[in-house]
């Protein structure tokens, strides 16, 4: 933004994230093996292609990718090809999901995948860390917090990267996956809740009406 020669203040505030009311009756199920997934739209912007090439390289035993999702058929027989000609038989195509539905399934996930390109947000990393799933992230999306804060991975998008993340994800034990999951639903709750960010655009407003101090998510 600066680069191209705006140098107004610049208030910076999340997309607001909505917390179900049965969030807190969804428990994680266990499960044996490793289960990922990937959440979202099937898009080439969301780079599933490294992702699917990581997966096949690995040859985790006893585990699952679960691509959630749908999009255009045309690329969705692309990524099924893909899978046919790398020989990979634990993938699984599970259609497009939403509501509760969509947070039991982030919740039986061990890790969710969001290799993207780019994304300005991505809903997906917020949901799957409010159901205390870890995530995996590319460097394209604004999530550096889960180095920072210890509930994931923020790395390349490329398949070396992502098949590293992956790998590392695995030899977790369920215990210190579960606390990671747990650090991750704080840092949304903080940060990204519909009440926090609704707090932020009050704030805002009453410091543009000069009844507030410049609050810290205003840039000069």
């Amino acid at each position: 933004y600066r680069d191209m020669g705006f140098s107004n203040p610049v208030a910076v505030i999340p997309n607001p994230v909505r917390i179900p009311e049965y969030l807190a009756d969804i428990r994680r199920p266990g499960h044996e093996g490793f289960r990922a997934g990937f959440l979202g739209r099937l898009h080439p912007i969301k780079n599933l292609e490294a992702l699917i090439t990581a997966w096949g390289q690995l040859r985790l035993p006893n585990a699952e990718l679960l691509l959630i999702g749908d999009g255009a058929p045309e690329y969705k027989a692309r990524l099924e090809e893909l899978v046919r000609a790398e020989s990979i038989s634990n993938i699984s195509f599970t259609g497009f999901v939403s509501g509760r539905r969509k947070y039991e399934m982030l919740a039986s996930l061990d890790v969710l995948c969001a290799p993207s390109h780019q994304e300005n947000f991505g809903m997906s990393i917020a949901e799957a860390l409010l159901a205390g799933t870890p995530v995996i992230a590319s460097r394209g999306t604004p999530w550096e917090a889960l180095n920072t804060r210890r509930c994931g991975w923020w790395c390349g998008n490329d398949s070396p990267s992502l098949a590293a993340a992956l790998e590392n994800a695995f030899s977790l034990s369920p215990q210190e996956r579960l606390a990671m999951g747990e650090r991750g639903r704080a840092l949304v709750m903080e940060t990204c809740a519909a009440p926090h960010a609704a707090d932020c655009m009050k704030r805002l407003y009453r410091y543009l009406l000069g009844q507030e101090a410049k609050p810290e998510f205003v840039y000069e």
